[in-house]
């Protein structure tokens, strides 16, 4: 091998040398970068959910398939943890006899993939034990801060992401991620969470990204309108989070709550001293919005992903409530 031939040789090894070192440093600043996002994100999941959580749900969850009867229902399956919420004193009632109460018992959701479904059970948080288990293929979750993680990685590594954004660990998200869905791709029956950014060009306009949380893929990226910030008027931030309670009026007295998954549950009904009903559930709303490129859904009635806020209006009907 001549001088020349060496010397080629020699820079074709050093530029290797740099080469790798630099793909290492950018993975390593990627996934620092990744964290930092998910912490954000988690962060900020952290102030919007707001309702007074009496236990860890990642704990919670851990305890529950230690439990025989669920640890041979989820044996086998794909699945990842979604959420565990209190029950209230009116949900907690049919367990009774597991010894639920008001905030011992969880409603605790996995996300079932070969399914396509959500997997619930009641767990008493105290004692461990599983009272029921079921199934439910037609839901798809709630938004959850659990999900964040596996969101923000799987968007971190798409072209279109990253020309928007550039590096994901920067911008600040926009709300939580929340279940999406789009008429003509796989997020039509696949679970897909919209995670949301704002425009770093500063036009006001947030920027969607829809994740196919089964396939691992980001299904689509889109803007939508907004406007640009502005020093004066900006909204106020939510406050005053709902809170469960009672009224009596015209005779009647009553109790509601907000349940951890699927309504406003009236319960306790009394008239003039006799009991009318025990309990009444008013099902979850949901508003949907199906624009395109994408639908979007407004889901309301329950604790699960953005708690309602505000006060309860009390109607005097005359001679009612």
């Amino acid at each position: 091998m001549n001088k020349q031939q060496k010397r080629w040789l020699r820079g074709i090894l050093i530029n290797l040398a740099l080469w790798a070192g630099s793909f290492l440093w950018f993975h390593n600043v990627q996934q620092a970068n990744i964290q930092t996002a998910v912490a954000k994100n988690k962060q900020m999941l952290g102030m919007m959910l707001m309702a007074d959580i009496p236990f860890s749900a990642e704990t919670v969850a851990e305890t529950a398939v230690r439990d025989p009867q669920l640890a041979d229902y989820l044996a086998g399956k794909q699945v990842d943890f979604v959420n565990a919420l209190p029950l209230s004193l009116g949900e907690a009632r049919p367990w009774q006899a597991f010894g639920c109460q008001a905030g011992n018992c969880a409603h605790v959701v996995w996300y079932d993939y070969g399914a396509n479904g959500t997997i619930n059970s009641i767990i008493n948080t105290g004692t461990g034990q599983v009272a029921v288990v079921w199934t439910d293929l037609a839901a798809r979750p709630i938004g959850s801060q659990y999900i964040v993680d596996k969101a923000v990685a799987i968007a971190a590594k798409d072209s279109e992401v990253t020309a928007v954004l550039g590096d994901i660990g920067a911008p600040d998200p926009a709300m939580i991620p929340m279940s999406g869905w789009l008429a003509d791709d796989d997020c039509r029956d696949d679970w897909c969470v919209d995670l949301t950014y704002r425009d770093p060009s500063g036009s006001g306009k947030i920027f969607h990204i829809f994740v196919n949380l089964n396939q691992e893929r980001v299904a689509r990226t889109f803007y939508t309108r907004g406007r640009p910030e502005r020093a004066l008027g900006k909204p106020l931030a939510q406050g005053a989070p709902y809170r469960d309670g009672c009224a009596e009026q015209n005779g009647w007295s009553l109790c509601w709550e907000m349940t951890a998954h699927d309504g406003v549950n009236f319960r306790d009904g009394v008239y003039n001293g006799k009991t009318i009903f025990d309990s009444i559930k008013i099902t979850q709303v949901e508003a949907w919005y199906p624009s395109w490129p994408g639908g979007y859904r407004d889901e309301i009635g329950f604790t699960g992903s953005v708690p309602p806020f505000g006060g309860t209006q009390v109607t005097d009907l005359g001679d009612g409530i």
